[in-house]
């Protein structure tokens, strides 16, 4: 399959063809029964899967949303684009949209919100539009089911629109599973591994790459399959980088960063931890060692020109303070989260007291004060 991508890496004077890509944040790879989770709620994204080539280690550049997007778009890493923490910012998109003669049409919605009439009348998916990015929020209170429909109602209506086209499907970011909410100020599979798949252009069906990949390369990958040249890139490194900025953001901790490699992922905050791969899985656990000194020389030469105090102030890594070690506050965080959403003002009041007492210091209690005193007024 890597010969047939590269295969098609050539020039070419006729128009490319046209692609549709569709984006869905939170949503991990193993939600989907494309990815093994059977029995499946996600059918229609299944049979995208069959139609070409779906990649199982394909990784987002941040655990935030708005980095990530951010990264999609341009082509960059975090470190490259200055888009650090979450939050909405303007990125073009990167020069290999105009390598390969296209130009982007984006649609918005959440899954509560989709239209199918709407989508079809959209300028995006008219005759003309020959790039679409279709990016799907995926609102609290939809299932998968919802979603799946959704997508599925997406590609067809495209395809009925546009024959012989390239089609994509990416997760953003990934998810956080209900038992492991201190994986929210970590960098592991719940929040990084998402689906990536790629159909059309005359590749191979019901294709599997385990090759380890950014979801930040998706654009040059689809310019590629459309005939534009990238001959001059560097080779890959066998690494893919990814970093957490929400401990900073939430308690001042120093940012994470690291990398994924084909046996494993190397963390770094104050320490650095390796978290060993058990086939398409990372498994996150606790080792006893935190010194991995050739792993850590592997992500100082990953990290090598990419600005990495870029976006973000220089406190932010002299910060003595491990994401790590703030697992239990984020655990704490997502109960009282709960505890607002069903109303329960006195447990979110309770759980706030214990977090102030605890974790004195952290930004994030500016905003948990705030929602019990407007829930209070």
């Amino acid at each position: 399959m890597i010969f047939w991508l590269l295969s098609l890496a050539c020039s070419s004077s006729s128009p490319p063809p046209p692609a549709l890509v569709i984006v869905v944040d939170q949503l991990r790879a193993d939600e989907l029964g494309a990815y093994g989770n059977l029995p499946t709620d996600t059918p229609r994204i299944d049979a995208l899967a069959a139609r070409g080539t779906r990649f199982t280690r394909a990784y987002a550049a941040s655990t935030a949303v708005g980095p990530s997007r951010t990264s999609l778009k341009t082509g960059l890493l975090p470190p490259q684009h200055g888009h650090r923490e979450e939050g909405d910012a303007t990125a073009p998109y990167g020069a290999w949209l105009a390598h390969a003669g296209w130009d982007a049409c984006d649609v918005y919605f959440s899954v509560s919100e989709f239209n199918k009439d709407a989508f079809e009348l959209n300028k995006c998916v008219s005759s003309s539009s020959r790039f679409a990015v279709v990016w799907i929020d995926r609102d609290v209170g939809t299932t998968l089911a919802n979603l799946d429909d959704v997508v599925g109602q997406v590609a067809d209506i495209w395809d009925s629109r546009h024959r012989d086209s390239i089609g994509s499907f990416v997760g953003l970011v990934g998810s956080l599973n209900s038992l492991r909410s201190e994986a929210a100020v970590l960098l592991t599979d719940d929040m990084l591994r998402v689906p990536l798949l790629v159909w059309g252009a005359g590749g191979e069906q019901d294709w599997e790459i385990g090759e380890v990949i950014s979801t930040a390369r998706l654009g040059q990958r689809l310019a590629i399959l459309a005939g534009a040249d990238f001959k001059g890139q560097p080779a890959s490194s066998g690494r893919v980088y990814h970093e957490s900025t929400v401990g900073y953001t939430m308690f001042g901790a120093r940012p994470l960063t690291g990398f994924t490699a084909d046996g494993g992922r190397y963390v770094e905050g104050v320490f650095g931890r390796w978290y060993p791969a058990q086939g398409e899985v990372v498994r996150h656990y606790e080792d006893p060692q935190s010194g991995y000194p050739e792993a850590a020389m592997q992500l100082k030469a990953l990290s090598e020109g990419m600005g990495r105090g870029a976006g973000l102030p220089p406190e932010a890594w002299t910060s003595s303070i491990d994401p790590s070690d703030r697992r239990k506050a984020a655990t704490l965080i997502a109960k009282f989260d709960a505890a607002m959403i069903r109303g329960r003002l006195g447990a979110a009041r309770r759980i706030l007291m214990r977090l102030e007492a605890e974790f004195p210091a952290s930004p994030v209690l500016a905003r948990l004060r705030a929602e019990v005193s407007g829930q209070s007024d």
